[in-house]
């Protein structure tokens, strides 16, 4: 059996094999974090939220002072153009944008002329379509999130924090961590994930205004389809008690979509209520896979 083509990757406007990728010891994106990034999904080679993807990229990129290199046309033939070397069609793409490369890597120069682009893609690391059948288990973050933090609101790769606790959820069979904000009181989004309770046939999820969470893509997109289909959002404070009180929780990223949550630690037990996904997750499922078709 002959060996597969080596993966395929984009670095600062070429495409290269992976094994030929390079990335200097001096880029600020590993000496210091400063990066953003955004992993987007293709459906079947659709893109169909990648304008958002990149318009959040850009925001952060420009809060961060660091230059965008690639159009929105760009953008999208390259993500295109790589999806097609590696013969992807039901993929995750990673997109890296980092300050670039520094002569004097202690800080005297603060900026760089050249930002390095590095973008890969690659097979769903999990299945969501089991994931959404069967649900999934959150475990309550140890770590609290600041309640004032530009690295908390942006996607940036500044992200130790919540790897440690998404790696400490996995090791445990968890598929998430869920933070708390300073206080412990309130709930705030998981590591890589953002947070919905549903009571009473009402949609809550934490405010991105006084917290610091990320507004992701598809917890934007969620709240369209409850709104399309006459279910209230209420974009909000949530304490941590609500958890047990929830008829439905369901969290939402840009791999997986939309997932139920069976269980989070002691606060909350779908199977104990003998459903999973709840009607009102269900419908939210329904509309945003029409979306993706």
């Amino acid at each position: 059996m002959s060996r597969p083509d080596p993966k395929v990757v984009f670095l600062n406007g070429k495409f290269l094999k992976i094994v030929d990728a390079a990335i200097s010891p001096m880029d600020t994106g590993f000496l210091r974090g400063e990066g953003a990034f955004e992993t987007l999904r293709s459906y079947d080679g659709k893109l169909p939220f990648i304008d958002g993807h990149y318009a959040r990229l850009r925001k952060t990129l420009v809060e961060m002072k660091i230059r965008m290199p690639l159009s929105p046309v760009d953008f999208k033939k390259t993500v295109r153009i790589l999806l097609d070397k590696n013969r992807l069609q039901n993929a995750c793409v990673r997109v890296t944008v980092s300050r670039g490369m520094l002569k004097d890597g202690y800080g005297r120069k603060t900026t760089a002329r050249y930002p390095t682009v590095f973008i890969f893609a690659g097979d769903i690391p999990y299945d969501p379509e089991k994931l959404r059948r069967d649900g999934v288990r959150l475990r309550m973050a140890k770590s609290r999130k600041p309640s004032i933090s530009f690295v908390a609101s942006h996607k940036t790769t500044s992200y130790l924090e919540n790897m440690l606790e998404k790696n400490t959820a996995l090791a445990g069979r968890y598929f998430d961590a869920l933070f708390t904000d300073s206080t412990g009181i309130y709930v705030t989004e998981c590591a890589t994930s953002n947070i919905f309770l549903v009571e009473n046939r009402k949609i809550y999820t934490p405010s991105i205004y006084g917290f610091p969470i990320l507004n992701g893509i598809t917890r934007g997109t969620v709240i369209e389809i409850a709104s399309d289909c006459g279910i209230p959002v209420y974009e909000t404070k949530i304490k941590i008690s609500k958890l047990k009180t929830a008829d439905e929780i369901f969290i939402t990223n840009s791999i997986a979509g939309v997932l139920p949550v069976c269980g989070v630690n002691k606060y909350f037990n779908a199977r104990g209520k003998n459903f999973i996904p709840g009607s009102i997750t269900k419908i939210i499922m329904e509309r945003f896979k029409k979306l993706t078709c």
